[in-house]
């Protein structure tokens, strides 16, 4: 399927948005009723079943089942159907285009309220009251089949891909088969006994316990799915206050209650459930619990507020406004919550991010490491802060061209990633990018581009096409593509990641202006004429953007006067380069790693000028600094101790293999 193609006569495909339970899922335009929708279609490789047609039946089933719940709390189903599609039949499902954000999504970005928490948990209930009262147990109650729109404050529970209804006997499960996640699954269903309502009720249980935590009840870095599966059938579950102290008794005896392994000791209805909430809510806004039920007025609300607004800020491509902005919010945070409340370790890691991307590495580097030891003290090593914090560490010890030490980091993140998270997690995918971008800069670029070719297909079919992660992931493949000799395919890849970011994400977007500075890159293999072309119309709007003083812009411009040394005047060239590395040195500091692939870019214009003499100093200089501070062994030392070794050489372009496309690995790195 691909955007542009037409389902049915009347569905026009926009872009895929990603994958539920046997389908993959699109925005799509009915040009019938002029509406925008959302389109699950199943294909032949969707669902990994050897008998097709009951998958087939599976998706029957889900469009009957969900079609017939009629439920403010549930995505509305328009239509189903069947139609030929480039010579084989495809089956569709049209429901309604959710506004918002998937719960998983809002819970990576750190702890919610608790009154916030208990709202959601009552609007999943009513979902769960109306298909229970239909005779459907949904089967796969977890964070990433809910929808929140925030703005409105409306949840709705999708994705019947499994669920099961008395109303459809049809057995479409094969024996032994166990279809669900694993984090949020009920006892029975593990060990095949008989399901029913109550074993959604124990999903919620899992979900509210990560409501109020921030992680599932069992989970563990390391833990195989073997061991999650007993932990669910004999493990007790922790209480939430065990990670979360302060919240009252009757919190944890209704969590508990929801996780008891026997189905008989659980609550035995939606409507229970939603009860004992209402009164737990009440008990909380009683005097002395009042500190838990966050509002947008309280001290909490205001501060998740700012720091929402910061880094708004800084997705728009103003890191070092950003970096100001939550400088502020974390230290209002410590002083108001403490600094181990989770909305202060969340300004933390955000301002980490931030300062990386405003080319302060090492700042960025340090703050991470120091707030993974926080976290792991304040939230213990599996919570998702503490697994954010490391991306974050390793993110920026590769991004200090530290590529050594970040491919020790990365394996046991990813690892732990994977077993707390799952694999389709956007942590452990971005620890996944960030692990093959430090094997780029260690200089094995073959590897690094397998890894971005599986990268790519693993972020599109998790986080959807449009997602940032996707798009980085396709750009740094096109990069790869190009270093590897394949320049036009590289160019055609990168074209076309550009085209496809430029219509999701804006032609201002950070990110599509770092894919277009690729495609400008990848043209220089070939033709610096037209390389110089694209940088001139480019270097103005990533000023406008970003700034004159974003580590970008000024990657821009050098850039396009090495471009122009190659192309037009080799003195001028070498003379705008000049000014750029002036400019790095005046902002970072002389030393700072931002800016040392610049100094090295012009100290190989030099040589090809001509100036040895000076082009031996600064490269001379350039070992000293990177021994002294990245290693002898490091990449980046051993590129500057090649070209100095290398001098006195023929007047020559930029080694563009050498410098070039490590700079443009690390600038296309820094962009997502």
């Amino acid at each position: 399927m691909e955007a542009g193609d037409v389902l049915d006569g009347r569905y026009r495909l926009v872009g895929a948005l990603g994958r539920g339970g046997f389908g993959e899922v699109w925005e799509a335009f009915d040009e019938r009723m002029l509406r925008h929708v959302a389109i699950k279609v199943l294909g032949p490789d969707e669902v990994g079943e050897a008998d097709t047609s009951r998958a087939a039946a599976r998706f029957w089933q889900e469009a009957v089942m969900a079609g017939g719940l009629s439920n403010s709390r549930i995505v509305t189903v328009y239509d189903f159907g069947r139609t030929q599609h480039n010579g084989s039949y495809q089956d569709f499902l049209v429901m309604e285009l959710l506004p918002g954000r998937s719960l998983s999504h809002i819970l990576a970005e750190g702890l919610p309220s608790v009154a916030r928490s208990l709202a959601w948990a009552s609007q999943i209930c009513e979902a769960l009251h109306a298909a229970h009262g239909a005779g459907v147990i949904h089967r796969d109650i977890k964070p990433p089949n809910v929808m929140v729109d925030e703005s409105a404050g409306n949840l709705k529970v999708l994705d019947f891909g499994i669920a099961k209804s008395t109303q459809l006997p049809l057995d479409l499960t094969l024996p032994g088969q166990i279809l669900g996640s694993i984090g949020y699954m009920a006892p029975e269903r593990i060990t095949l006994g008989p399901v029913d309502a109550r074993s959604d009720l124990y999903s919620l249980g899992c979900v509210l316990h990560e409501l109020l935590t921030g992680r599932p009840p069992f989970s563990a870095p390391g833990a195989d799915p073997a061991a999650l599966l007993h932990a669910h059938v004999h493990q007790p579950p922790p209480a939430p206050s065990a990670s979360r102290p302060g919240l009252p008794a009757e919190a944890d005896r209704l969590v508990l209650d929801l996780l008891a392994k026997d189905p008989a000791q659980r609550p035995h209805s939606a409507a229970v459930v939603r009860e004992r909430l209402a009164a737990l809510e009440k008990t909380l806004s009683e005097p002395g619990w009042t500190a838990l039920l966050i509002t947008a007025d309280s001290p909490e609300g205001v501060l998740r507020q700012r720091l929402q607004e910061a880094e708004a800020v800084g997705n728009a491509g103003r890191a070092g406004r950003a970096r100001t902005l939550l400088r502020g919010v974390v230290s209002d945070c410590a002083r108001a919550l403490g600094p181990g409340h989770p909305c202060t370790l969340t300004a933390r890691l955000r301002l980490a991010y931030f300062a990386g991307e405003a080319g302060y590495l090492d700042q960025a580097r340090l703050a991470a490491e120091r707030l993974v030891r926080r976290c792991r003290a304040e939230l213990g090593d599996d919570h998702r802060l503490t697994l954010g914090a490391r991306v974050e560490h390793a993110r920026w010890t590769k991004e200090s061209l530290r590529a050594h030490e970040a491919l020790i980091l990365c394996p046991p993140l990813i690892a732990d990633c994977t077993s707390v998270l799952g694999p389709d997690a956007l942590e452990t995918l971005d620890a996944q990018l960030i692990q093959a971008a430090a094997i780029s800069l260690r200089g094995d670029e073959a590897e690094a581009r397998d890894l971005r070719a599986g990268l790519m297909g693993h972020c599109a079919r998790a986080l959807g096409d449009r997602h940032i992660l996707t798009f980085e992931a396709r750009a740094l493949h096109a990069l790869s593509t190009a270093e590897a000799g394949e320049r036009e395919r590289g160019v055609a890849l990168i074209t076309a990641v550009t085209r496809d970011c430029t219509n999701a994400l804006g032609p201002d977007a950070p990110t599509t202006l770092a894919c277009r500075l690729a495609d400008a890159y990848c043209l220089a293999e070939g033709d610096f004429s037209r390389c110089l072309g694209r940088l001139r119309l480019l270097t103005p709007d990533f000023l406008r953007v970003m700034g004159p003083d974003a580590p970008l812009a000024l990657v821009t411009r050098a850039l396009e006067a090495t471009a122009a040394a190659a192309a037009v005047d080799p003195v001028k060239g070498l003379q705008q380069l000049s000014g750029v590395a002036a400019d790095f040195s005046a902002l970072f500091g002389r030393d700072a790693p931002v800016g040392l692939p610049i100094q090295h870019l012009y100290a190989e214009l030099l040589a090809a000028t001509g100036d040895y003499a000076q082009a031996n100093s600064l490269l001379t200089a350039l070992v000293a600094v990177g021994t002294r501070d990245l290693g002898p062994d490091a990449f980046f030392t051993q590129e500057v101790k090649k070209a100095l070794s290398e001098l006195p050489a023929p007047a020559r372009s930029p080694r563009r293999r050498g410098i070039l496309s490590g700079l443009a690995r690390w600038l296309m790195d820094s962009s997502g």
